[in-house]
Parts: C-alpha cells; structure tokens; sequence
C-alpha cells in the first residue's frame, strides 16, 4: 500500500512549497477553468522538484499524486475526460494560496455581488418572521449563517480592493509598454481599451455600486439597507451584541467605499484619457491622409499641379481658426512727447498717493465690538476723505486707471471699494468739484478681473476742459 499523508500533513508540505498550486491557478485562470489537468499538474511538479534534492522529490511526488490529494480532501472531485483526468480542489484551499498571491485574486463580477445581496435579503425576510428564541434551532441557524455570510463577504471584498488598488501600476505599466512598440501602438491601444473598459464595467464599478451606501437599487434594499434592517430587529429582541456586530459590519463595508471611489476615479479617468487619445489620433491620421493625397499630387508630371489644393482648408473649422488668429503684439515705449509726459505724470501721482498713508483705514472684522455695517461705512467715508486729495490726470479708462491705484496702497482693497471710489467721483464730477476735469461715458463695455472675480463696466474718458471744448468744436 503506498503512503499517504493526512489532510494536516498535506497543506504543510504545499504551503511550503507553495510554487506549484500558485502556477496551478494562474493555468486554471488563463484557460478560465474551475479545474487543473493530471497531466498538466504533474509536468508541472516535476519541473519544479528538478533541482531538489531526493528526500524533497519523494515527498513531493507522494503528495501531489492524485490519489493521496483525494484522500487528503485537498481535491474535491477527479472526472475523467478524453484519456485524461480532471482534478477539482476545494474552494477553500484555492483561495488559501490566493490569498498568498494578490494577483490571483479574482475580481468580483456584478453577478457574485447581486447573488450575495439577494441572500442577504432572504436572510433579513425570514427574520422577520423568525421567533428570536435561543432554543429555537431555526433562529439559531438563521443567526449564524447571517454572520457567516456577512464575515465572508467583507473578506472577499476586502481582497478585492486590495487587488484593485494595483491598477494605477498596471495601467502606468501598459502605458509604457505600449509606447515602446510605436508599429503597433493603434492595435495594442484599442486592445487594451477594451479590456480595460471590461475591467471597469464588470468588476470595478459593481463593487463600487455595492459599497455605496446613498445607492438606490431598483430591484430592491442597498446592503446597508439590508443590514440596518438586521440590526433594528436584533435590537427590538434584546439581542443587543448581535445588533452591534451588524453595525460594525456595516462600518467596515462604509470604510471600503473610500479606496473603491478613488479608484474608479482612476481607471474612468484613464479611460476618459484613452477614448480622447484614440479620437484625436484617428483625426489627425484621417487628414494627414489626405494631406499627403494632395501633396502627392504636386510631385506628379502635370506642371500644373504645382500647390496644395485649398479644399481641406474649406472643409475644416479648425484650419480656418487658426489663419483667423492674431499675430501677437510686443509691448513698446512710445518716443512721443505726449507720451513721456503722462508716463512721467502717473508716477508722480503715484508717489503722492504714497505719500498719504493708507494704513489707517479701518479694516473688515478689525473690532470685534463694531458692526460689519458701521465698519464699511467708516471705510467709505475714510476713502472720500483720501479721494479728496487724489489728483488724476487725462485717461482714456478711469475706472482702470483708478483700480490699479487703489490695488497698490489700499489694504484688503476689494470691488466695492472702486464702485464707492467711481461712485464719488462721479458725483464730485456732476457737481463741478473737478471743474478742470471732464468725464466721458461710452458705449463700450470692459471687464477687470480680480481674485477670481470679474467686474463690467462702461468705459468712462476723463480729459481735460480745453480738449473738450475742442472737440465738440
């Protein structure tokens, strides 16, 4: 009778030599199968017990045969097929080793989640009608395997985000690997879109869907849902621990919602990315193809063809934009004499309104005792004082002109303070305080932004008396 090792003896020895069922799954993944080949298992482990030495090769041989893996209950089921057996382990020891190995771990489809979550509702309807007896074995059972499924499904969520989580690696590896083969760049980038695209709809965002709790389902009760009516029955009977294990349940799911939004994010906006790329690129093959067409064209031996026809510049928006934009300006010194005196006009206005300091202005929120209102009055009436020495000088735009000023030397200087400032002197205008001064109002519109704010306004002339006489001379 050949030897054989117990089930304790078995998961020892594959755990330590844990090579072989890690390549076992990734065969069974690649082929999308639920079960490993004799054949395949036993090239595998004799690959693998090459370089061992003959005590090791004797254990291992005796493990991996197929009988003592049965025996052992590490194998669930052997079927024969086409000459060849079929070896199914049990779910349990898989996903010991996929535990081992975070890139075997299986991404939850939506099928899965909806599965568990109809459960759950079973779960939570047959509670309902369940007497919360202690000495009633149907509430007991019931109880237990509401617990056991919560507990199991939190660890495979669990495994997931953590697998889901490798993604941004994964998607800068493609990314690089695909701009290392420019020759197939086009097939390689619409492959991996698509599988990509695959990943996200079938895996991701169900599990992001799952773990939402502001989710609303049409078919039903979200989980968090489901669970808080769990606990409210729990509570209702007193079974207050069980109620507290439901909430921390709950919780825990709570916490995965985090980590699974942020990469989503991700991988939509990778995709986002990916479709505006092959868009773009799609574009511009398209009209280089036809651009080379029409250059194609002026090489051949018809002497009149000797330009590019003007058809594709008709045809597209985006080339007519760009022949309507303007060229740039620099920015010049101007050398006339009208120039250099309002040049040097403005800066000794500047430097007299540096004269006057402005720091005693009363600022927002300076007293805690006065009133916002009183404080914004103190403030206008302080700046009518200051505009009262302010000299000004010819300008075609007052308003901008009177803004940089008061930008340079008022503190916390905001938009209100130029509408009192232009409001004042408007009024010291209307009034004839300004006689040498007369102010225009035009029908053009111009903006100021500032802060991130944007003021419009109509653009207001200040010239002097005499030019105004002259010109409606």
């Amino acid at each position: 009778m050949s030897k054989r090792f117990n089930t304790l003896e078995t998961m020892r020895i594959l755990l330590n030599h844990p090579q072989v069922m890690l390549d076992c799954i990734q065969n069974m993944d690649d082929r999308k199968e639920r079960y490993i080949r004799e054949s395949a298992l036993i090239i595998g482990v004799r690959s693998y017990i090459a370089h061992l030495g003959q005590d090791d090769q004797r254990r291992l041989k005796t493990v991996f045969k197929t009988e003592n893996l049965f025996q052992s209950q590490v194998v669930a089921d052997i079927e024969k097929k086409g000459g060849d057996k079929l070896l199914l382990f049990q779910d349990e020891v898989l996903n010991i080793f996929r535990l081992c190995n975070a890139s075997l771990q299986q991404d939850i489809t939506d099928t899965k989640l909806r599965s568990r979550l109809d459960s759950l509702r079973s779960v939570s309807g047959r509670l309902e009608a369940s007497s919360f007896l202690m000495s009633d074995p149907d509430f007991t059972e019931l109880r237990d395997d509401l617990l056991e499924q919560l507990s199991s499904l939190l660890g495979l969520v669990r495994k997931n985000v953590s697998a889901m989580q490798n993604w941004t690696s994964k998607l800068v590896a493609l990314s690089a690997q695909s701009s290392k083969s420019p020759e197939h760049f086009l097939s390689f980038r619409k492959d991996l879109f698509e599988s990509v695209t695959l990943i996200y709809e079938r895996h991701i965002k169900p599990t992001w869907t799952f773990v939402n709790p502001n989710l609303r389902l049409a078919e039903g009760l979200n989980l968090f849902a489901v669970l808080n009516e769990c606990k409210q029955r729990f509570e209702t009977y007193g079974f207050h621990d069980i109620a507290d294990q439901i909430f921390r349940f709950s919780m825990s799911f709570t916490n995965v919602y985090k980590p699974v939004t942020v990469v989503s994010k991700e991988v939509e906006r990778f995709l986002r990315k990916s479709r505006k790329g092959m868009l773009e690129s799609n574009a511009m093959e398209h009209f280089y193809q036809q651009l080379r067409a029409d250059y194609d064209q002026t090489l051949s031996h018809d002497l009149r063809k000797t330009r590019l026809e003007r058809t594709l510049v008709k045809e597209t928006d985006f080339a007519l934009g760009l022949k309507q934009q303007a060229r740039p300006k620099n920015y010049r010194f101007g050398h006339s004499i009208a120039y250099t005196d309002n040049l040097f006009t403005e800066i000794e206005l500047r430097l007299g309104d540096m004269s006057k300091s402005l720091n005693w202005l009363p600022e927002a929120g300076e007293s805690a005792s006065e009133s916002l209102a009183k404080q914004s009055l103190q403030r206008a009436e302080k700046l009518y004082q200051w505009m009262k020495e302010m000299e000004l000088r010819p300008t075609q735009d007052l308003i901008a002109m009177l803004h940089y000023r008061l930008l340079d030397f008022l503190p916390n200087y905001q938009f209100s303070d130029l509408l009192t400032a232009s409001i004042r002197l408007s009024h010291e205008f209307t009034g004839n305080d300004r006689s040498a001064m007369n102010l225009v109002n035009t029908n053009k519109h111009v903006r100021i932004e500032f802060e991130e704010q944007t003021y419009v306004y109509r653009r207001r002339r200040l010239e002097t008396l005499q030019a105004a006489v002259q010109e409606k001379q």
